[in-house]
């Protein structure tokens, strides 16, 4: 089965930089247009059950496809309790122990009161495994969730940090931008992961990639070798000389500012990705003309995208 997952639009709570879990925050003007977007992309192609969230931030989302939507609790986003509505600095300030204990992995956090990442987990889990039970083996099933629950299945599902699920949300990974698409391959036992947060319906506007180069942090696109007759990507400062893994990795932590790239071979990005993530399950190879992005955070490689499609990508579609 595959399973294509995709965040919801800018939210009110998004713009206003607040904390929100299952408060009904609503798409701002700028989401309404991401989601717009997203239809257009999305208008072509077959899916064999469409579900989502039920707070209107998701499922305004995903009726903007324009087809029959199933809506379920369990695709919620973490109930953060007393922290609705705070931004980070206000619950610093007033749960300091709180988020003390997260920053050091604590997974059985309860939120403000409200739910851990462990729980989010549980339930987002149960719901994969009963979508899983209920459609073919070929189906593929869209589902418009939320930032942390994706991230929490994501890393659960590739099993990443631990040799079973984490309750974490994915190490090694960008923050997922609104209306970012992820797609997994799903069989008993197995993960494999397709892309990860695509975002060409926005011209590639990859909003945690955007903030780390404002931040004056390198970044790196990796075009996986194709028709070397397609267009380059016009983002891209594209280097003298096609490198190598290691070479992308050394240019990202000496660049600032800048968004350079280059070609490597499919094979060569996918094992890229999967030495990053540390993950035992497998990631597929990215087709030929996409993008996978790389920046640093903390000091550490991140992936921003994995496979996002481009222009002579989704033409080939």
């Amino acid at each position: 089965m595959l399973l294509t997952l995709v965040r919801h639009g800018e939210s009110t709570a998004n713009v206003a930089a607040t904390w929100q879990g299952q408060g009904d925050s609503p798409l701002s003007p700028t989401g309404r247009g991401q989601v717009e977007r997203l239809g257009i992309r999305l208008s072509g192609r077959s899916f064999d059950r469409i579900l989502s969230s039920d707070l209107s931030r998701a499922s305004d989302t995903a009726g903007a496809l324009g087809r029959p939507v199933s809506l379920d609790q369990r695709w919620r986003e973490i109930h953060v309790g007393t922290w609705e509505g705070l931004t980070r600095q206000e619950t610093v300030e007033r749960y300091p122990e709180q988020v003390d204990a997260m920053s050091r992995g604590a997974t059985d956090v309860k939120i403000g009161g409200g739910e851990s990442w462990e729980d989010v987990r549980s339930r987002a889990e149960l719901a994969v495994s009963e979508l899983v039970s209920s459609v073919d083996a070929n189906a593929h099933v869209l589902v418009v969730s939320h930032g942390g629950t994706i991230s929490v299945l994501i890393a659960s599902l590739l099993r990443l940090g631990t040799g079973s699920g984490s309750a974490r949300p994915a190490r090694g990974l960008g923050r997922i931008t609104n209306t970012g698409c992820t797609t997994l391959r799903l069989s008993p036992g197995r993960a494999e992961l397709v892309s990860f947060n695509d975002t060409a319906h926005l011209e590639g506007n990859n909003g945690f990639l955007r903030e780390r180069l404002l931040g004056g942090v390198g970044a790196i696109g990796l075009v996986a070798r194709g028709d070397d007759n397609a267009p380059w990507p016009e983002r891209l400062l594209r280097l003298d000389n096609d490198g190598t893994a290691e070479s992308a990795f050394e240019i990202v932590r000496k660049a600032s500012g800048t968004l350079f790239g280059t070609v490597l071979e499919p094979q060569a990005i996918a094992d890229l990705v999967t030495a990053r993530l540390a993950a035992p399950h497998s990631v597929a190879v990215p087709a030929p003309g996409s993008v996978t992005h790389v920046t640093l955070a903390s000091e550490q490689i991140v992936i921003a995208d994995f496979a996002s499609e481009t222009r002579a990508t989704q033409t080939e579609r």
